[in-house]
């Protein structure tokens, strides 16, 4: 169950550099009193603390010796789906920084001052205890990922593979599919690539997070397997495209921005993905436009 608002807002700290972790806990334990601030100095240990006493918030390196953050990640994320997940980390490995987006919530790069994480778990946790109901607030937190469409994932694999791929072949086969698109955006405006504005044009952020890093996105996704019942995900992806078909020809007549809403109108029915994705045994057919 989860706590009432009212709680004491409980974290936890992951870090293998004591200095680290006893400074960041000192200092976020200064900045907020009435929280309840623990540290743990591996994955191990923090996962068997999570077991005992589960926070509301982690905040987690992502790379330490004989281990990775995004285990815990994972981990926090089926022991306790709404716990707000943060990175706070100086890796600069940018495949597993990719992989690492889809586990948590937000991703701070080392340095990082104390305030600026103490606003960001505040808020975090706010918005995952009253924004939703708590049924649907855990089926999205414990949806992995959205599905990519099995045809154009094998068509971007072949593209990966062709020695004269470019960003605009590569932007224009992944803004055909509402998962791809999602993945690709959220990792582009992550901090981690230093974006300073929003973006929302599908080749800019293959432009921005760069081909080799794009793979790792691209086989990232989870793929449905054949199977009864899964018609309706093709007519869902047919009916996006044509939505973001009609949404760039409506843009360019008004003079607004044609990738925006390319890009708002093929991500529109996204939810029902997500919800497919956990509760699968649904009719969704009569879902579908």
């Amino acid at each position: 169950m989860n706590p009432p608002p009212s709680s004491p807002l409980r974290l936890l700290l992951v870090d293998d550099a004591p200095e680290i972790l006893n400074g960041l806990r000192r200092r976020i334990s200064s900045l907020r009193e009435d929280w309840v601030v623990m540290s743990c100095p591996s994955v191990q240990l923090a996962v068997e603390s999570m077991r005992s006493d589960p926070p509301d918030a982690l905040v987690t390196d992502l790379k330490m010796p004989g281990q990775l953050g995004s285990a815990l990640l994972e981990h926090a994320r089926k022991m306790r789906p709404t716990c707000f997940r943060v990175v706070l980390s100086g890796c600069a490995e940018r495949d597993l920084v990719v992989s690492s987006i889809e586990l948590c919530h937000r991703f701070f790069p080392k340095p990082c001052d104390a305030e600026v994480l103490v606003k960001a778990v505040e808020a975090g946790v706010a918005k995952l205890r009253k924004a939703m109901p708590t049924d649907l607030r855990v089926w999205v937190a414990v949806s992995k990922s959205l599905p990519a469409a099995p045809s154009l994932y094998k068509r971007i694999q072949s593209l990966l593979e062709d020695p004269d791929a470019n960003i605009e072949k590569m932007a224009d086969l992944i803004r055909q599919d509402s998962a791809l698109t999602a993945r690709l955006l959220r990792a582009a405006n992550s901090p981690f690539f230093g974006s300073r504005k929003g973006v929302s044009s599908v080749q800019d952020a293959v432009g921005i997070i760069g081909m080799d890093a794009v793979t790792s996105v691209v086989l990232g996704c989870k793929l449905f397997g054949a199977g009864p019942g899964k018609e309706w995900q093709e007519k869902l992806w047919k009916h996006s495209l044509q939505t973001a078909a009609l949404a760039q020809h409506i843009a360019g007549d008004i003079g607004a921005h044609v990738e925006a809403a390319a890009t708002a109108a093929l991500l529109h029915d996204s939810g029902k993905i997500i919800l497919a994705d956990v509760l699968g045994h649904w009719n969704w057919s009569s879902a579908v436009p």
